[in-house]
């Protein structure tokens, strides 16, 4: 599966997490195993301003059938030693395959989703649009935000800061700048129901969400 970092924004949402109890629970490390996401069900999807200055929904569709290949981010020491306490549990992952060395993203292969407090997980994802297979989507949590002419990105930070913490600032030769940020969740349910608020946020111009899409890139 080859993986490009894509830019979306924005997300509708229609109802919350179903509350599902795992299939199955490693205490140790805090892992809930299920069949399918508790958002499955829920409205998801990324809105961006066109040409014409109109807002428009693109509705993605999250994987609900075993195999899963998930993207999974572990957070910190703990976050590590849960990612290879998965790989002894054969019944229900298939492959483990580390592709950001630097930032230590992973593609697992299982035949339950699961959760951990320990770790970041996405689903796959495809657009409504084009339904293709071959190319799903991985919600990285990290948020690419402009602002708007007269308006500061303190805003965001602080109506956020227990979630997004600014990893730097990017200054475009053509003429704007932007805010690189993390964010604090754990799914990507999570990830894209954030973008939605901050996207109609009145200081925010547009929001774009990280993601691995279809091909190799740096």
């Amino acid at each position: 599966m080859g993986a490009l970092v894509l830019t979306m924004a924005g997300l509708s949402c229609c109802s919350d997490d179903d509350g599902l109890e795992p299939d199955d629970y490693d205490k140790a490390y805090q892992i809930g195993f299920f069949n399918q996401p508790s958002y499955a069900k829920n409205k998801q999807g990324y809105w961006y301003t066109d040409e014409h200055n109109n807002e428009v929904f693109y509705k993605m569709i999250p994987n609900t059938q075993a195999p899963y290949t998930l993207l999974v981010i572990p957070k910190g020491e703990k976050g590590l030693e849960t990612i290879e306490h998965l790989k002894e549990k054969k019944d229900y992952i298939l492959n483990i395959q580390e592709v950001n060395e630097i930032e230590k993203h992973y593609f697992v292969t299982t035949n339950k989703y699961f959760e951990s407090p320990n770790l970041y997980v996405s689903v796959p994802y495809l657009l409504e649009e084009n339904g293709n297979k071959d190319h799903p989507l991985l919600v990285v949590p990290k948020f690419g935000i402009k602002i708007k002419d007269g308006y500061d990105i303190s805003s965001v930070e602080q109506k956020y800061k227990s979630v997004l913490s600014q990893k730097e600032v990017i200054e475009l030769k053509y003429g704007f700048t932007y805010y690189h940020f993390d964010c604090n969740k754990k799914n990507s349910y999570e990830v894209l129901k954030l973008s939605e608020e901050i996207y109609h946020m009145d200081a925010v111009e547009w929001i774009d969400v990280n993601m691995y899409g279809a091909f190799w890139a740096f």
